[in-house]
């Protein structure tokens, strides 16, 4: 470990606890080229590694675990992947946590070169990890080590991928809620990720039976019934709002602010209280309950005397309370002229009241904020952003919520786009009108998580189609928000129009022509080919909105003891790459520690995982035999 630049070492100790955290590594710094590729740069930076030997020992053929950092620091991915610890212990492993490049610690000096950001890609992560491999293997008394690749989300893309381009630096992959699949040249369904939000709103997924009609019902009624000004008093008193509805533009506002957080209170339904979506999203440390969505559907189970009827499939349905009757054509309504006597009398007000309630199990989650619903809140914190996504633009586990945004806004986001660059002295091609450098401005310090993410999207077109409409019928979301008659073929030209804003920040290095179908990505990491790989585990939660975007499994399922089932499916030509799809699942629920309250299915994902593990391990030592 000689060559190692040491930049902080935080001591290391031999004897684990039941749950090491970021404390029990030793933090050491690595020299890498800025560019693998562009051997004509001279440029290095270093990047920040998260090293325990205390099950291992040099030169003596024992594995390697090595995770895949993904967009945030890696510390994140440290304290929550307790597999790698778990396993570590038992097959006395190396436990290597490496930070992905622009990211946490590990951002090089960008403020004063040109085009910073050509370097923020995939591929030069790759090439990171595949350097460090080798440099394991040659330096540090790995050389008849298997290294094993551990990620979730774009971390389990990154571990896939690794294993796909470089079969020679790691032995296998255990990717986990990895959207490998849900590129525009996939075939993934453009509201996929809403129909699993329902699915984990339904009685399958252990939520009330009404929840997801009342939800689908009660956002009808507040945009009917908010229309007007007499409708909106009306709202205000029984919804029990800290601010008033003061006009109809504040409708849409307080509508996105009780669907926002279904998304992630679907990811995050774990068995166990967990803060690993609140701190992703929020940088709270505050837990969200075991099973969050079931927690938030509990409320909505009662009858309300509401009722849907009509053709939802088609979104031309009606929604009736009492004696208010609104009739739904898309994004549009109409109603029988109720009178806002007829609205206190239908039980729309419990419904309502009952919705913003129940979705106080995210906003609230720290249990200190008003007895009212401070939806203005929240809205005002959103007006004070300076920057197109910014208010968006926080680090995530699963893919930037950023990045979720924006796409959702793709059909209108080039207009959007120019509004706001011309606000910020930029041109609308994304130049700065007061220079033509490419000189990059934006100090490293500066560069946070959700901004150096939509760089990376932007950068390599990592344009992930799985959420981008949701109320278009399959779901329990309203009102759609695409248009009628919308087709995937008109949604994918223009989803990232939103990244000439980076230029207004000082960063530059984007391609000028975007990939809007992600070709390259598709090219360079062979798409739905997984034929031609070898040794990678899939695995994707059901409750998990990223899941339709990742390598699905076969309808054939393995039955559990308890617990629902675990579905498998082989996909390469030798067996060896399998998906997985684990019933009450999670985002990469299978990375964390083991609970007493996990569902049968992903301990049986566990001991899945630990088997091809294994036989990787193997395979190394047999080929060291020889």
């Amino acid at each position: 470990l000689s060559n190692f630049v040491f930049a902080l070492v935080v001591i290391a100790i031999s004897s684990v606890e039941a749950h090491p955290t970021a404390a029990n590594c030793t933090w050491k710094f690595i020299e890498q080229p800025l560019s693998h590729f562009a051997r004509g740069i001279a440029s290095t930076y270093q990047q920040r590694l998260c090293v325990f030997d205390g099950y291992w020992t040099p030169n003596k053929g024992l594995p390697i675990f090595l995770y895949t950092g993904n967009e945030s620091p890696v510390g994140e991915y440290v304290n929550n992947t307790g597999l790698i610890w778990d396993l570590a212990a038992t097959e006395h492993a190396l436990v290597v946590f490496a930070e992905h490049r622009y990211f946490g610690e590990s951002i090089p000096a960008i403020d004063g070169m040109e085009n910073c950001l050509a370097h923020l890609s995939s591929q030069e992560a790759l090439a990171d990890y595949a350097s460090l491999a080798n440099r394991m293997r040659r330096e540090w008394g790995g050389k008849d080590s298997a290294i094993i690749a551990f990620g979730g989300s774009y971390g389990g893309m990154l571990a896939s991928w690794m294993r796909i381009l470089y079969p020679s630096a790691i032995d296998g992959a255990i990717a986990a809620s990895a959207p490998v699949w849900g590129f525009p040249l996939d075939g993934c369904a453009v509201d996929s990720s809403s129909t699993v939000v329902t699915y984990a709103a339904s009685p399958a997924a252990g939520s009330s039976a009404r929840c997801a009609d009342n939800l689908k019902a009660a956002y009808v009624l507040l945009s009917d019934i908010g229309s007007t000004p007499e409708g909106r008093s009306t709202l205000s008193a029984g919804m029990n709002l800290c601010t008033p509805l003061d006009s109809a533009t504040d409708i849409p506002v307080l509508m996105s602010y009780l669907q926002a957080p279904l998304f992630d209170l679907s990811e995050g339904s774990y068995p166990f209280p967990s803060d690993y979506i609140t701190y992703a999203l929020t940088g709270s440390t505050n837990p969200l309950p075991p099973w969050a969505m079931q927690v938030m559907c509990a409320p909505l189970g009662a009858d309300f005397g509401v009722s849907l009827s009509g053709s939802p499939s088609t979104v031309q349905f009606t929604v009736a309370a009492g004696n208010v009757h609104v009739d739904v054509d898309w994004d549009k309504t109409s109603n029988n002229q109720y009178s806002q006597a007829d609205v206190t009398s239908s039980g729309a007000l419990e419904l309502l009241q009952a919705v913003a309630q129940s979705i106080q199990v995210w906003y609230n989650v720290s249990a200190d904020l008003p007895s009212c619903i401070d939806w203005q809140g929240l809205a005002q914190a959103k007006k004070a952003s300076k920057n197109l996504l910014s208010s968006q633009a926080v680090p995530v586990h699963s893919l930037s919520k950023a990045a979720r945004q924006a796409a959702r806004r793709a059909p209108h986001m080039a207009e959007a786009a120019k509004s706001d660059l011309k606000s910020q002295g930029t041109n609308v091609d994304g130049s700065d009108r007061t220079s033509d450098s490419n000189i990059c401005t934006l100090p490293a310090s500066s560069l946070d998580a959700g901004t150096a993410w939509n760089a990376l999207v932007c950068s390599e077109s990592i344009n992930l189609v799985n959420w981008w409409a949701q109320g278009v019928g399959n779901d329990l979301y309203w009102p759609p928000n695409q248009a009628k008659g919308y087709t995937f073929e008109s949604l994918v030209p223009g989803s990232l129009a939103f990244c000439p804003y980076l230029k207004g920040l000082g960063l530059y290095g984007v391609p000028e022509k975007g990939d809007d179908w992600a070709f390259w990505l598709d090219t360079v990491y062979g798409g739905t080919r997984l034929q031609y790989a070898s040794n990678i585990v899939y695995s994707n939660g059901n409750l998990d909105p990223w899941s339709p975007a990742g390598v699905s499994a076969s309808a054939d399922s393995k039955k559990s003891s308890a617990g629902g089932a675990v579905q498998t499916k082989a996909l390469s030509d030798d067996g060896s790459v399998v998906s997985v799809t684990i019933d009450m699942g999670g985002h990469h629920l299978d990375l964390f520690w083991p609970t007493e309250q996990d569902p049968e299915s992903v301990r049986s994902e566990r001991e899945l995982e630990k088997t091809h593990i294994r036989k990787w391990i193997e395979q190394v030592a047999q080929r060291n035999a020889h």
